[in-house]
């Protein structure tokens, strides 16, 4: 894994984090589970993969991408997410 490509991730959790209802754990959290599927999809050859709902999954698809991996996509099927949309980082998911 590249130090400088976790480096940013680690910072983006933190920006979730500090912008997010959740503490920072979570986000910890999230960004060890990026780096743990990380090499699952990369074994796989995977290229693209899709989250759905706009909250956690998508938060962890989004930390594997800046660490390096693979293109993702995520709907928001539903009005809850947008209950709390500041909360989202839809800027930083690309979704603008």
């Amino acid at each position: 894994m590249n130090p400088i490509r976790f480096f940013f991730a680690l910072m983006l959790a933190f920006k979730m984090g500090w912008i997010s209802e959740r503490s920072l754990p979570y986000y910890l959290v999230f960004l060890a589970e990026a780096c743990r599927i990380l090499p699952w999809l990369n074994s796989h050859r995977s290229r693209h993969i899709h989250a759905h709902f706009g909250t956690n999954s998508t938060e962890v698809v989004m930390l594997a991408r800046e660490l390096g991996g693979l293109k993702y996509s995520f709907t928001v099927p539903g009005s809850q997410e947008f209950d709390r949309l500041q909360h989202l980082s839809l800027c930083e998911r690309g979704a603008t």
